[in-house]
């Protein structure tokens, strides 16, 4: 059952450092982790860059959003942890932004994980994340509402596919 067309490209490229692979790139190969390519409809839109936890270690959020000011400014935001689940300041186990910089298009973020107790700069645009996020949103909701559907259909596909090697290995067995 579709209630309407809906029609969405979400790509997400993601790139793990080593020092040993990129000797030559200090600061890369020794602050970052990881970084994360998010696309919608072929656009980069999303830049998740994961710090590594032994080359930030000790350090405060304060540390960080300082090394990072001297590069992009001043945050727009005091360094104070938000949750980014429910908008909170200081509550929740999700990531919290810790710092915010950005303009009338671009937003950067600095967030700590509460889980692994790391951080994350994320840098987006906001027009286009916004769209990625509507489109998410309903593609988890087409997701919950087909999803049961999908289930039963795949059960059912799974029983006969069974069902009918059983009848031909009976045809042709021999003991």
């Amino acid at each position: 059952m579709h209630r309407g067309q809906f029609h969405a490209t979400l790509l997400d490229v993601n790139d793990r450092f080593r020092s040993h692979v990129y000797p030559t790139r200090k600061m890369t190969a020794r602050s970052v982790r990881e970084i994360l390519f998010s696309f919608y409809n072929g656009e980069l839109y999303k830049i998740s860059t994961t710090y590594d936890r032994s080359a930030i270690e000790g350090f405060t959020a304060e540390d960080l959003a300082q090394s990072i000011s001297e590069k992009y400014g001043p945050p727009i935001d005091p360094v104070t942890e938000i949750d980014l689940s429910t908008g909170e300041r200081q509550g929740g186990t999700a990531e919290k932004v810790v710092a915010h910089w950005g303009n009338a298009q671009y937003s950067f973020s600095l967030n700590r994980s509460g889980l692994a107790n790391g951080f994350t700069l994320e840098m987006y645009s906001l027009q286009t994340n916004a769209a990625a996020d509507l489109a998410i949103a309903k593609a988890i909701k087409v997701e919950e509402l087909e999803g049961p559907q999908k289930e039963a259909d795949r059960q059912k596909k799974e029983a006969d596919e069974l069902a009918l090697a059983r009848l031909k290995n009976l045809q042709s067995f021999q003991p």
